[in-house]
Protein backbone atom coordinates (compact mmCIF):
# COMPACT_ATOMS: atom_id res chain seq x y z
CA UNK A 1 0.00 0.00 0.00
CA UNK A 2 2.96 1.99 1.10
CA UNK A 3 4.65 1.82 -2.90
CA UNK A 4 1.45 2.84 -4.44
CA UNK A 5 1.15 6.19 -2.38
CA UNK A 6 4.86 6.76 -2.94
CA UNK A 7 4.30 6.82 -6.44
CA UNK A 8 1.51 9.32 -6.68
CA UNK A 9 2.96 11.62 -4.35
CA UNK A 10 6.29 11.07 -6.41
CA UNK A 11 3.96 11.51 -9.65
CA UNK A 12 2.30 14.92 -8.25
CA UNK A 13 5.42 16.16 -6.92
CA UNK A 14 6.83 16.05 -10.40
CA UNK A 15 4.21 17.77 -12.15
CA UNK A 16 4.07 20.55 -9.45
CA UNK A 17 7.67 20.98 -10.22
CA UNK A 18 6.78 20.65 -13.79
CA UNK A 19 3.98 23.11 -13.62
CA UNK A 20 6.44 25.65 -11.59
CA UNK A 21 9.08 25.64 -14.05
CA UNK A 22 6.60 25.95 -17.23
CA UNK A 23 5.02 28.89 -14.64
CA UNK A 24 8.79 30.26 -14.35
CA UNK A 25 8.91 29.96 -17.87
CA UNK A 26 6.28 32.12 -18.81
CA UNK A 27 6.48 34.66 -16.26
CA UNK A 28 10.28 35.20 -17.70
CA UNK A 29 9.33 35.75 -21.06
CA UNK A 30 6.24 38.16 -20.26
CA UNK A 31 8.69 40.21 -18.53
CA UNK A 32 11.07 39.77 -21.16
CA UNK A 33 8.40 40.96 -23.48
CA UNK A 34 7.48 44.35 -21.42
CA UNK A 35 11.22 45.03 -20.84
CA UNK A 36 11.57 45.10 -24.66
CA UNK A 37 8.35 46.70 -26.12
CA UNK A 38 8.62 50.20 -26.95
CA UNK A 39 5.98 52.97 -25.45
CA UNK A 40 3.38 53.58 -26.55
CA UNK A 41 3.37 57.35 -26.44
CA UNK A 42 5.77 60.16 -26.27
CA UNK A 43 5.45 63.37 -23.94
CA UNK A 44 6.19 66.17 -26.05
CA UNK A 45 6.75 69.47 -23.46
CA UNK A 46 6.42 72.33 -26.19
CA UNK A 47 7.89 75.43 -25.11
CA UNK A 48 6.68 78.92 -27.06
CA UNK A 49 9.24 81.91 -26.64
CA UNK A 50 7.27 84.71 -26.32
CA UNK A 51 8.03 86.22 -29.18
CA UNK A 52 7.50 82.55 -31.39
CA UNK A 53 6.11 83.41 -34.68
CA UNK A 54 5.98 87.12 -34.42
CA UNK A 55 3.79 86.58 -31.04
CA UNK A 56 1.07 84.49 -32.77
CA UNK A 57 -0.45 81.31 -32.24
CA UNK A 58 1.60 78.21 -33.53
CA UNK A 59 -0.03 74.74 -35.42
CA UNK A 60 2.27 72.14 -33.95
CA UNK A 61 2.07 68.83 -35.56
CA UNK A 62 3.27 64.73 -34.87
CA UNK A 63 3.57 62.77 -37.85
CA UNK A 64 4.52 59.25 -39.14
CA UNK A 65 6.81 59.47 -42.00
CA UNK A 66 9.90 57.63 -43.56
CA UNK A 67 12.97 59.57 -43.76
CA UNK A 68 12.26 59.61 -47.57
CA UNK A 69 9.82 61.18 -47.61
CA UNK A 70 10.57 63.87 -44.77
CA UNK A 71 13.52 64.82 -46.98
CA UNK A 72 11.59 65.74 -49.92
CA UNK A 73 8.47 66.95 -48.34
CA UNK A 74 7.35 71.18 -49.27
CA UNK A 75 6.29 72.56 -45.76
CA UNK A 76 2.95 73.77 -48.13
CA UNK A 77 2.18 69.73 -48.64
CA UNK A 78 2.96 69.59 -44.05
CA UNK A 79 0.86 72.66 -43.43
CA UNK A 80 -2.08 71.42 -46.26
CA UNK A 81 -2.51 68.47 -42.79
CA UNK A 82 -3.76 71.14 -40.17
CA UNK A 83 -7.10 71.32 -42.42
CA UNK A 84 -6.94 68.04 -43.63
CA UNK A 85 -5.18 65.39 -41.57
CA UNK A 86 -4.07 62.27 -43.75
CA UNK A 87 -2.92 58.59 -41.45
CA UNK A 88 -0.11 60.38 -40.97
CA UNK A 89 -0.85 62.50 -38.63
CA UNK A 90 -0.65 61.72 -34.90
CA UNK A 91 -1.66 65.06 -33.47
CA UNK A 92 -2.21 68.24 -34.21
CA UNK A 93 -2.25 70.97 -31.20
CA UNK A 94 -2.03 75.03 -31.44
CA UNK A 95 0.09 76.24 -29.08
CA UNK A 96 0.07 80.44 -27.66
CA UNK A 97 3.75 82.13 -27.54
CA UNK A 98 4.98 81.98 -24.25
CA UNK A 99 2.82 79.08 -22.72
CA UNK A 100 4.01 75.82 -22.37
CA UNK A 101 1.96 72.90 -23.19
CA UNK A 102 2.34 68.98 -22.59
CA UNK A 103 0.81 66.58 -24.69
CA UNK A 104 1.02 63.12 -25.22
CA UNK A 105 1.61 62.06 -28.80
CA UNK A 106 0.90 58.26 -29.47
CA UNK A 107 4.29 56.29 -31.27
CA UNK A 108 3.40 54.81 -34.92
CA UNK A 109 3.52 51.07 -35.32
CA UNK A 110 4.85 52.32 -38.84
CA UNK A 111 7.24 54.81 -40.10
CA UNK A 112 9.47 57.60 -37.76
CA UNK A 113 8.07 60.49 -35.46
CA UNK A 114 8.86 63.81 -36.87
CA UNK A 115 6.90 67.27 -35.13
CA UNK A 116 6.70 70.21 -37.00
CA UNK A 117 5.94 73.72 -36.11
CA UNK A 118 4.43 75.76 -38.69
CA UNK A 119 5.57 79.15 -38.67
CA UNK A 120 5.04 82.29 -40.59
CA UNK A 121 9.14 82.63 -41.73
CA UNK A 122 10.27 79.47 -40.88
CA UNK A 123 14.21 79.75 -40.76
CA UNK A 124 15.62 77.37 -43.39
CA UNK A 125 14.48 73.54 -42.71
CA UNK A 126 14.25 74.51 -38.82
CA UNK A 127 10.20 74.00 -38.66
CA UNK A 128 10.80 70.47 -38.86
CA UNK A 129 12.68 67.96 -36.47
CA UNK A 130 12.68 63.91 -37.51
CA UNK A 131 13.21 61.67 -34.57
CA UNK A 132 15.42 58.82 -33.81
CA UNK A 133 13.44 55.07 -33.67
CA UNK A 134 11.77 54.63 -31.09
CA UNK A 135 11.36 58.05 -30.17
CA UNK A 136 12.16 58.87 -26.25
CA UNK A 137 9.67 58.84 -23.78
CA UNK A 138 9.94 62.36 -22.88
CA UNK A 139 11.06 65.70 -25.65
CA UNK A 140 11.66 68.63 -24.67
CA UNK A 141 10.67 71.51 -27.67
CA UNK A 142 11.29 74.83 -28.05
CA UNK A 143 9.73 77.02 -30.28
CA UNK A 144 11.68 80.36 -30.65
CA UNK A 145 10.82 83.27 -33.11
CA UNK A 146 11.40 81.79 -36.63
CA UNK A 147 12.19 78.15 -35.87
CA UNK A 148 11.73 74.46 -33.96
CA UNK A 149 14.40 73.24 -31.92
CA UNK A 150 15.22 69.74 -30.00
CA UNK A 151 15.86 71.07 -26.32
CA UNK A 152 19.32 68.82 -25.73
CA UNK A 153 19.69 67.48 -21.57
CA UNK A 154 23.50 66.99 -21.98
CA UNK A 155 23.94 70.89 -22.49
CA UNK A 156 20.36 72.49 -22.85
CA UNK A 157 20.94 73.77 -26.30
CA UNK A 158 18.94 74.48 -28.83
CA UNK A 159 19.82 72.00 -31.90
CA UNK A 160 19.71 73.09 -34.81
CA UNK A 161 21.87 76.13 -34.01
CA UNK A 162 21.37 79.34 -35.44
CA UNK A 163 23.62 79.69 -38.84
Amino acid sequence: MDKPRRLVDTALVRGHASLCGLTALLVSALGAGCASSKASHVDLVLRPAADANGARSVYVLARAIDEKTFGVESYESVAARVTTPDESVQTSVVVLPGQTKVIKVPVPEKGTLAIYALLERPDRDAWRVLLSSPPPEKLEMRIERSRLCRVSKSDEVCVPESR
